[in-house]
């Protein structure tokens, strides 16, 4: 469900009184409320203090570790009584929400692939009598999470793989004289680790030089050197443009991705233009065309 609203929210989301209403009538004393949201609460008592937060960021993704504590306590809950039931929720209840929920289809062994839980929520919230639009987990980062979570449920015994520690040294965007000036001197970029900026800098920034573009294979090498820092667990990376020709997405930027360093397995990591956040996009294509890539060199 979407975020249970109080003030002017509730004109257009569900009214938080309604849905403790719902629940209290439907479910009394056998309901357990899952709010994803990171930048809003309510007052629990409104559904009898059984409220479960797990703090995520719009358009990104919850901790590895916190989606196992999650699925743990929905277990515990629904083992617990027959009758019990769970209700989920971000703002819109659709990518945070489907992360969780489809991440639960895969704990409970009702699918045992991540491609086809993701199918199945997708097909189950979209409404095709009401509009044709996709209303499914669309973010790749958190897809990308979700099929982590099958490996971790299916292939490694309920473990996160270690917080490998991880050293970029190189930063390799291909297609890059569609976005912005085309040379890459108008991005800027940020590593973030453990939720810290580790590293910010212009992409431009190598002693006031520009960095090396390759004009006839388009594309830009972003070097680190000894200015990259060591990331471990999970790491989010994402562009910035001061060109107002760059289409703004989530996070207000240009694009950006998640990745956890366990689950590298080469000395490189490739992420295609399906696989970042804001350029998998349709409205986005016509400056992050079909070739546009993202690819991490990883040094020892």
């Amino acid at each position: 469900m979407s975020f249970p609203s109080s003030g002017k929210y509730k004109l257009y989301r569900n009214p938080i009184a309604e849905v403790a209403r719902f629940f209290e009538t439907k479910h009394p004393g056998h309901y357990k409320i899952y709010n994803l949201c990171s930048e809003r609460d309510y007052d629990h008592s409104m559904f009898k203090d059984r409220v479960y937060r797990l703090k995520t960021d719009d358009h990104n993704v919850p901790k590895l570790r916190e989606l196992l504590e999650f699925c743990n306590d929905v277990r515990e809950w629904l083992n617990s009584d027959s009758e019990n039931v769970v209700a989920m929720h971000c703002k819109g209840g659709k990518g945070r929400t489907g992360t969780a929920i489809c991440t639960w289809l895969l704990a409970c062994e009702k699918f045992r692939v991540a491609k086809e839980s993701l199918e199945y929520f997708g097909k189950r919230r979209t409404d095709l009598t009401v509009g044709k639009t996709f209303q499914g987990v669309e973010t790749p980062s958190q897809s990308r999470f979700v099929g982590y979570m099958e490996k971790i449920i299916y292939d490694l015994n309920w473990i996160v793989p270690e917080d490998i520690p991880r050293k970029i040294s190189q930063i390799i965007i291909e297609g890059i004289k569609s976005v912005g000036n085309g040379n890459g001197s108008d991005l800027r970029f940020q590593i973030i680790t453990d939720g810290k900026v580790t590293l910010e800098r212009a992409v431009n920034d190598k002693l006031g030089q520009m960095e090396d573009v390759n004009d006839e294979l388009d594309k830009i090498t972003i070097t680190l050197e000894e200015k990259s820092p060591v990331i471990a667990g999970e790491t989010k990376i994402i562009f910035f443009s001061s060109n107002k020709n760059v289409p703004v997405g989530y996070d207000k930027c240009a694009f950006y991705f998640w990745f956890h360093t366990g689950f590298v397995q080469d000395d490189s990591f490739l992420l295609t233009r399906n696989e970042l956040d804001n350029p998998h996009k349709k409205k986005t294509w016509k400056t992050f065309r079909f070739n546009f890539s993202v690819e991490l060199k990883f040094s020892q």
